[in-house]
């Protein structure tokens, strides 16, 4: 299992613990480097994370790095065939942001596109530039096992989906089974619960529900006992998942530990 470095809190603010807002950008160019020195070769990002492209293109624009990153929504509501010069417009800005010739890793960010009229226009441009030589896989990042309802294995070298100890539900209903028995790379997000999974209850904003307010108390006083950390509990579930080939530690993680 490798790890990756999410980079949403690159390019705007995000996460429901954050209390500092967008990352400054000479604090990026030390997670960077920080993440490389400690062997970390892979980030994810997004064209929907600001400028959170452009950032790691300016800082790792010379470094061996694998790169997933995500089409952003076109807010189209049917696709046709002029649709394509459209997403490889973007695709092509990805590329110039990243300063790169090729990306490891192209996603569907918004799920729902899959299942538009027209759709397969959409399908048909991933399956062209799979084989291309602009992108080595392409992949759907998903929230429910609904968004896989009549997608092409052919298009799904990669799905990344939401996974943490307080959210199992697409590990007890089956789901990575069922990707692992199509052979795809099952990639994990949200390991930390934008951060919440690895902070004291004591800090967590108002709002949060009650119910799962209890149960992290819970966890914290077994910890305590223990003598075992947030982090520690919080990484060690998703390790012992074997069917998982990657997750992804957020940029949250940097602000609710320092």
């Amino acid at each position: 299992m490798k790890l990756s470095l999410g980079t949403a809190q690159f390019g705007f603010n995000y996460g429901i613990t954050n209390k500092s807002g967008k990352i400054k950008n000479a604090e990026i160019e030390k997670i960077l480097n920080l993440a490389i020195q400690s062997g970390i070769n892979s980030f994810d990002t997004a064209q929907d994370y600001g400028d959170a492209e452009k950032l790691i293109g300016d800082y790792v624009q010379e470094r061996d790095l694998k790169i997933t990153t995500k089409l952003s929504n076109t807010g189209i509501k049917s696709f046709n065939a002029s649709s394509v010069d459209k997403w490889n417009q973007k695709l092509n800005l990805s590329l110039k942001n990243l300063k790169r010739d090729k990306i490891e890793t192209l996603l569907i960010h918004n799920p729902s596109d899959l299942q538009k009229p027209g759709n397969i226009f959409l399908k048909d441009w991933l399956k062209e530039i799979k084989y291309s030589n602009l992108v080595e896989k392409v992949g759907l990042s998903i929230y429910s096992d609904n968004d896989l309802i009549n997608v092409e294995r052919e298009i799904l070298d990669i799905v990344q989906l939401p996974l943490s100890l307080y959210n199992q539900k697409l590990l007890t209903n089956g789901t990575l089974n069922n990707l692992k028995k199509l052979n795809c790379e099952i990639h994990v997000r949200s390991v930390f619960l934008q951060g919440l999974l690895i902070s004291s209850s004591k800090r967590w904003p108002k709002g949060i529900n009650n119910n799962l307010k209890s149960h992290h108390e819970k966890l914290e006083n077994f910890i305590e006992k223990e003598e075992i950390s947030l982090l520690d509990i919080a990484l060690d579930f998703v390790k012992k998942i074997s069917c998982i080939n990657k997750f992804y530690t957020s940029d949250n993680f940097y602000f609710a530990t320092r």
